[in-house]
């Protein structure tokens, strides 16, 4: 068995020294393989639990043995923070970022002659001192960067006599573990104002993957075996993903290595997202006051016998804060809050009562048309916002009409005229638009037989599902999308260019930058 064993291993040995992917999955064997035999004794039992909870993941409440643990308070109050075991990422990927630099001032010293020599070479030791004291706090950090950055050991002769692309090769990792660590502050940042409440963004989830994966990338020919930054990260995307059941389609798996050398890009798109999350996050929070508050004086004006000039007034201004923060009239939160006043308002009489319907009026359908308009209330809003904001209209257009170029999208809808699509393919750019009709109100075999044979077509590029599923056809439908790692758009029920537009900017437009800046690079 011994034998077996030892020309199985080998066999993957040599495998090892030609292909990367076997490479790095040995890596990957070796460090679970560490893990699992640090908390087993020689006897099979646990030692200590796991550290982390990925192949099995601890139930909440539990620890990650499985048994109950206390509750902090700040966790009962449903404020613990999620991106905690990040923090170390922070600050230890920092540390090995200026390792690496300091490695490459090390070479950069052996070209100096004399005293600015002697002068750089100090300066150098000094730093290196400062750094390898910071180590006691630093737990599972490698030093290789600084002990054998190049392969040798930093004591022997010509250690640091490497080539400029060798050199460039470490600049590479140390910007890999610069955006890694600014990935995970991004995180922490995010998780504490409130974005991750309810679970980390898949969008910020799926930059997070690219950085790690980009960092494991950087280190195929670094002298070590692992790294703790991209081992913790990795793990924490597999514990997330598993409690919040999200998919992450990339960059989570070996053979699907990140471009380790779009670091410069990854940062800015980084940003770019936290902004965009920040801002949604504070807009939701926003709406959810003014709604309160609009929901407090309607329920005021249901209580009174008597419409009262003074309530009137209040929800005016209560309402005039709503379109003041951007928001429609006709959203459909407002009109049900505002729904029961219809009755009352009609059956009332004086000055009260008149103004309450005339306040109602632009907010309130009648019943028939407003079970229609909720379907497009997503396209609406984009309608309305074009024409209060053109300019923004034409930015978003103009941004989609580069996502887009050069790629084949299909449109998922029932009856869409000529018309709809040749507009649609000159205000967004795409290749072609390929048009295929679902009737929803057909035979569901018929219906996904369809859109089974426009799932297969492997030559496009993103679907814009323009047509109302039922549940379990739209479940199957997005696993198909998954399987072939191809985006689509939900379409609330308008194909006019600008709310299609804003719906693929809205819903996929990280994942179709995150394509086109892997293309260009």
């Amino acid at each position: 068995m011994q034998d077996a064993a030892r020309v199985l291993l080998d066999a993957c040995l040599r495998a090892a020294t030609e292909r990367d992917d076997v490479r790095r999955s040995l890596v990957t064997l070796n460090s679970w393989l560490a893990r699992e035999l640090d908390r087993t004794g020689r006897d099979g039992r646990e030692t200590r639990g796991r550290s982390h909870g990925v192949l099995t993941p601890a139930a909440r409440g539990r620890d990650e043995r499985g048994a109950a643990r206390p509750v902090a308070s700040e966790e009962r109050d449903g404020k613990k923070r999620i991106s905690e075991p990040l923090a170390v990422v922070v600050t230890r990927a920092r540390w090995k970022a200026a390792a690496c630099r300091l490695a490459l001032e090390r070479r950069a010293v052996g070209l100096l002659e004399g005293g600015e020599a002697e002068a750089a070479s100090a300066q150098a030791a000094a730093r290196e001192k400062t750094l390898r004291t910071r180590l006691s706090t630093l737990p599972d950090t490698s030093t290789w960067m600084l002990d054998q950055p190049f392969g040798l050991r930093a004591t022997e002769a010509n250690a640091f006599d490497v080539d400029d692309e060798v050199a460039a090769k470490l600049e590479r990792v140390a910007a890999c573990y610069d955006t890694l660590a600014f990935a995970a502050e991004t995180a922490i940042e995010l998780d504490d104002a409130g974005v991750f409440r309810g679970g980390p963004p898949p969008a910020f989830l799926y930059l997070l993957a690219e950085a790690q994966s980009a960092t494991l990338a950087s280190l195929a020919e670094a002298p070590t075996r692992s790294d703790s930054d991209q081992r913790d990260v990795f793990l924490w995307l597999k514990d997330q993903t598993t409690r919040y059941r999200i998919y992450v389609d990339r960059h989570m798996r070996l053979d699907d290595p990140a471009d380790p050398s779009g670091s410069e890009g990854l940062t800015e798109r980084i940003k770019a997202a936290a902004r965009e999350l920040t801002e949604e996050r504070q807009a939701r929070r926003q709406r959810g006051q003014v709604l309160n508050k609009i929901r407090y004086h309607v329920r005021k004006l249901l209580d009174d016998s008597d419409l009262r000039d003074s309530e009137v007034e209040s929800l005016v201004q209560a309402l005039g804060r709503w379109t003041e923060a951007g928001f429609e009239l006709r959203d459909r939160a407002l009109g049900e809050i505002l729904e029961p006043l219809r009755t009352k308002a009609t059956d009332a009489t004086g000055t009260a009562a008149d103004a309450l319907r005339a306040l109602l009026a632009p907010t309130l359908e009648n019943p028939g048309e407003r079970a229609s308009s909720r379907a497009s209330a997503d396209g609406q809003r984009s309608r309305d916002d074009a024409s209060k904001d053109p300019e923004r209209s034409e930015r978003i257009l103009a941004e989609v009409r580069e996502l887009l170029e050069e790629r084949s999208v299909v449109l998922i809808g029932h009856d869409v005229s000529k018309a709809q699509a040749e507009a649609l393919v000159e205000a967004l750019g795409p290749e072609e638009i390929h048009v295929v009709d679902v009737d929803v109100e057909g035979e569901a075999a018929q219906r996904w037989q369809t859109l089974e044979a426009c799932l297969q077509d492997e030559s496009s590029d993103l679907f814009l599902l323009g047509v109302r599923l039922d549940t379990d056809e739209y479940q199957r439908f997005k696993e198909r999308c998954l399987e072939r790692k191809t985006p689509f758009v939900r379409l609330p029920g308008s194909f006019a260019p600008s709310a299609v537009a804003h719906q693929i900017t809205r819903q996929v437009g990280w994942r179709l930058r995150a394509l086109r800046d892997s293309s260009v690079g």
